[in-house]
């Protein structure tokens, strides 16, 4: 599991760094990534068995899906509200 967990947090770790500087494209690549990652890690026993106490009732893979895809999608408001932030204030 350790692997698995480690592949799912290294791109989680570089979206976060990418979106602290705005980095959008990149962003959403990492997160694009992370529904791969998280694919193979929802497959861990070990992590099936953990998700398992602790979120009962609530499919790993689905949950894990979830969260990458909101990560996307949170990755392509934000690009969308700063653009138009930068486009309301541009010099006439």
């Amino acid at each position: 599991m350790i692997n698995s967990t480690q592949a799912f947090m290294d791109p989680l770790e570089q979206w976060v760094k990418a979106i602290r500087v705005d980095d959008f494209a990149a962003a959403k690549q990492h997160a694009e990534r992370l529904i791969h990652d998280g694919e193979l890690l929802a497959r861990n026993p070990d992590f099936q068995s953990c998700f398992a106490k602790h979120c009962d009732g609530f499919d790993a893979s689905q949950a894990l899906y979830h969260l990458c895809q909101f990560l996307v999608y949170a990755t392509d408001g934000r690009a969308r509200v700063l653009k138009q932030y930068l486009a309301d204030r541009k010099p006439t």
